[in-house]
C-alpha cells in the first residue's frame, strides 16, 4: 500500500504524487499490498515544530517484505567499505527526507557534490545550498525521531531538482525519475548492510519502523469548520491589513485592542500578504508556547512556507529566538540552560554591547547571513506585546529595526510583569502607526453581552463593540468541576458537532491548583477524567507536547489560565473560575505597589482586584458561541457576581 498525505496544494504534494507514481512502476504489487505486510507513505509539506528546520517538503518512510529489490545505478558501498558494481540489494525499510526545487537550469550551480540554487525573493536573496538544507533537514527529523522515542533510526536524505532532466550527484535525482533512480541515490549516499551475503537497505528494526509510520507526522490535519473560518480570514483583506502591509518598511506599526478584538489574526493576515505579494519572510513571536502551536497548526493547514529563502511565515517563541541569537553572536555554549532572570540579564548585555559598539551593526548582519533559517527575517511581528521587558523589546528594534517591526498591543492584558511595554516612546512616535481596534470579532453577541457585564460590575475597561452580524451566543456556569457534568460535555460535543465542529474546537483552561506531575508529564484532574471518558487530549499543560500543535481534529484542547490568550474555541470551558481570580488577586497583593502607584496613593487592595477581574475577562473573551464557567466556590466574590448576572439574562445564561 502507498499512500500520500499532507497539504495538497503546492509543488511538494505534486512531488509526492510522482514518487508515489514512480513506486508503483517500479513495484507494481506495492499498490496493492495490505498495509499490515508492506506499507508507504509519502507525507507532504511536514511541519515539525522546536527544531533547527521545521519545514520538510517530503518525509518518504516504508516498510517492506523480502520481495522488493533494485540492481543499483550506481557504485555503492556496504558497511566495510567494500565497493559493488551493478548490485542488486534487497529495499527493507527507509525514511527519507526530501528536498524538492523547480529552479531550471540557469538557476542551479553544483559545486563538487553540493547543489546550489538561486533565489531572487526571500528574506536571503542569493545562492543557497539545497543539499545543506537537506543535510539539516536529515538531523531535523532524526531530533524528531528520538522524541518519540525512536532513537536507534537511520534517516536518508535526497534533493529532487524537477527542473533538471540530467543530475549526477549523490544525494540528487533530477526531474522525470523512477523508483530506481530513487533508492540508487539513496544507496550510494549511505551505506548498504550485508546480510548473508545479500545487500540490503535499512533504516531500522521492524517494530521502530512501525512506531515510525503511526507518529503525526504522517497523518493529515484535517481542518474543521472553525480552522476553515479562520483560514478564511487569513486569506482575506481588510482595511486595517493593507495599513500594515503599507506601512512595514515605514513605521513601527502597533496594533492596540482589547481581547476579542482579533489582532493575533489581524498579524497573521499581514504576514500572509507579504508573503503571497512580495515574497517576504515574516517572524511572529510570542512567549505563549500553546499560541505559538496554534497558529503552527493554522498555517500547516495552509500550507505555509518558512524558509529563508522561500518566504513565509515562522512562528517561536520569543526566549527560544532571542536564545539562537545569544548562541550565533557567541554570549554563551549551545547547552547553556538560562532561567527567566539570567535571560533578562543576558537581554540587557546584549544590548548593551550592541549600542556600545561592541558588537557594530555590520556584524550582526554578517552573522545574520550565516545563520538564515534562524535569522533571516524581512519583518518581526509580536504578538501580546504588551508586557515584554523593555530590555527585550529594545534588543529586537536593535537587530531588525523598529521600521520592521508589528506589535499586537492588549489592553489591560498584562499577564507577564507589571508594566506595559514602550514599543513607542515620546521619541519616536512620529515614526509609529497606531491602529485601534474597537470591535469584537470574535465573540456572538451574547457573549459580549456577558463580558460587558461583567467588566461593568467590577469596574474594568472593556469596551469592544459587539458583533451584530454574529447573534446567539450561551454561557452556563456549573457549580463544581466539569467533569462532574458529563451529560452536559456530551450534549456540547453533540451539538459543536453539528455545527460542523469537532474536539479541536473545545478550549479547556484550567488553575495551577489541578495541575499535576505523573511520571514526568503534567496533566490535571480534566485531562485524567477526559481520558477516562475515552477522549483524547492535546495536553498543553506539558511542556513537551505543548512544543508541537495539536494534529487530529478529535483532541480536546487543554491549558492553564496563563497559556490562553490569544486562542479561541468555539466552546471554552473555565474551570474553577474563581480559584483563577483569588490566585491573580494574592498575586497582585504579593507583589505590592509599583513606585507610580506609591506616588498615587492608590490602595493595593483596590489594585489587586481589578487586576484580578481584568485577567478574569481576558479568559472570557476566548469564546465564539459557547461559555462555560465552573465554580469551585459559589459564594466566592466571583461566583456571587457571576450568578448574579447570570439570574438577570436568564434568556442566554443557565445556572446547573
Amino acid at each position: 500500500m502507498i499512500e500520500v498525505v499532507g497539504h495538497t496544494g503546492g509543488s511538494e504534494y505534486k512531488a509526492a504524487v510522482e514518487f508515489k507514481d514512480a513506486l508503483e512502476v517500479l513495484w507494481p504489487k506495492l499498490a496493492r499490498a495490505p498495509n499490515n505486510i508492506d506499507h508507504v507513505i509519502i507525507s507532504a509539506n511536514v511541519k515539525i515544530s522546536g527544531y533547527k528546520v521545521g519545514d520538510i517538503d517530503l518525509v518518504i518512510a516504508g516498510k517492506l517484505s523480502n520481495d522488493y529489490s533494485i540492481r543499483s545505478k550506481r557504485v555503492i558501498k556496504d558497511k566495510s567499505g567494500r565497493e559493488h558494481f551493478n548490485a542488486t540489494f534487497l529495499v527493507k525499510n527507509f525514511v527519507v527526507a526530501v528536498e524538492v526545487k523547480d529552479h531550471p537550469d540557469r538557476g542551479v550551480q553544483c559545486i563538487g557534490d553540493d547543489i546550489q540554487v538561486f533565489y531572487s525573493t526571500g528574506a536571503k536573496r542569493g545562492w543557497s545550498s539545497a543539499t545543506e538544507q537537506n543535510v539539516k533537514q536529515l538531523h531535523s527529523l532524526k531530533s524528531f525521531f528520538a522524541d518519540q522515542n525512536i532513537k536507534n533510526i537511520f534517516v536518508d536524505r535526497c534533493v529532487l531538482m524537477r527542473g533538471l532532466s540530467i543530475l549526477d550527484s549523490p544525494g540528487a535525482i533530477p526531474g522525470g525519475f523512477t523508483g530506481t533512480d530513487f533508492f540508487s541515490s539513496l544507496a550510494a549516499l549511505s551505506k548498504v548492510d550485508r546480510i548473508g551475503g545479500n545487500l540490503s537497505l535499512n533504516a531500522c528494526a521492524n517494530e521502530d519502523m512501525n512506531q515510525v509510520l503511526n507518529t503525526s507526522i504522517f497523518k493529515t490535519t484535517v481542518p474543521t469548520k472553525l480552522d476553515r473560518r479562520r483560514m478564511d480570514l487569513i486569506v482575506g483583506d481588510s482595511k486595517e491589513v493593507r495599513r500594515i502591509v503599507e506601512t512595514l518598511g515605514q513605521k513601527t506599526v502597533i496594533l492596540r485592542g482589547q481581547g476579542g478584538s482579533g489582532k493575533t489574526i489581524m498579524l497573521l493576515q499581514a504576514a500572509h500578504e507579504l508573503y503571497r505579494r512580495d515574497g517576504m519572510r515574516t517572524l511572529i513571536l510570542t512567549y505563549n508556547h500553546a499560541l505559538a502551536a496554534d497558529i503552527r497548526r493554522l498555517l500547516a493547514l495552509l500550507g505555509v512556507a518558512s524558509g529563508s529563502y522561500e518566504g513565509g511565515v515562522h512562528v517561536q517563541t520569543v526566549m527560544s529566538f532571542m536564545y539562537n541569537c545569544f548562541r550565533y553572536f557567541g554570549l554563551f555554549e549551545n547547552n547553556t540552560k538560562l532561567t527567566y532572570e539570567k535571560y533578562l540579564e543576558q537581554c540587557k548585555n546584549c544590548l548593551e554591547l550592541i549600542e556600545g559598539g561592541a558588537l557594530p551593526q555590520e556584524e550582526v548582519q554578517q552573522i545574520i547571513a550565516a545563520h538564515p533559517d534562524a535569522l533571516a527575517f524581512n519583518n518581526i511581528m509580536v504578538d501580546e506585546g504588551q508586557d515584554w521587558p523593555d530590555d527585550e523589546a529594545s534588543l529586537l528594534k536593535a537587530l531588525f529595526g523598529a521600521k520592521h517591526l508589528c506589535v499586537a498591543d492588549g489592553i489591560d492584558q498584562l499577564m507577564r510583569g507589571g508594566a506595559r511595554t514602550h514599543w513607542s516612546d515620546t521619541t519616536d512616535r512620529e515614526n509609529s502607526e497606531i491602529i485601534y481596534l474597537e470591535s469584537c470579532l470574535r465573540m456572538k453577541r451574547n457573549l459580549c453581552d456577558f463580558v460587558l457585564h461583567v467588566s461593568t460590575t467590577s469596574n474594568v475597561d472593556w469596551v469592544l463593540k459587539p458583533n451584530t452580524k454574529a447573534g446567539g451566543g450561551r454561557v452556563f456556569v456549573l457549580n463544581g468541576s466539569y467533569a462532574s457534568y458529563p451529560e452536559k460535555h456530551h450534549q456540547l460535543l453533540k451539538h459543536a458537532k453539528e455545527d460542523g465542529n469537532a474536539e479541536i474546537d473545545f478550549l479547556l483552561c484550567v488553575p495551577y491548583t489541578t495541575v499535576m506531575t505523573t511520571r514526568g508529564v503534567k496533566s490535571s484532574s480534566l485531562t485524567e477524567w477526559l481520558g477516562k471518558e475515552g477522549f483524547k487530549c492535546w495536553n498543553g499543560l506539558d511542556d513537551k507536547i505543548r512544543k508541537d500543535f495539536p494534529r487530529s481534529k478529535d483532541q480536546f484542547r487543554v491549558v492553564q489560565y496563563q497559556s490562553c490568550r490569544g486562542l479561541e474555541g468555539w466552546v471554552v470551558v473555565l474551570e474553577y473560575l474563581d480559584e483563577f481570580w483569588r490566585h491573580r488577586y494574592q498575586e497582585r497583593i504579593a507583589e505590592g505597589l509599583t513606585p507610580a502607584e506609591e506616588m498615587g496613593f492608590v490602595d493595593i487592595e483596590e489594585v489587586a482586584i481589578r487586576y484580578a477581574w481584568t485577567q478574569v475577562i481576558m479568559a472570557m473573551s476566548r469564546p465564539i458561541d459557547t461559555l462555560v464557567i465552573t465554580l469551585k466556590d459559589a459564594n466566592s466574590e466571583l461566583g456571587q457576581v457571576i450568578q448574579k448576572i447570570a439570574l438577570s439574562k436568564s434568556d442566554y445564561i443557565e445556572i446547573l
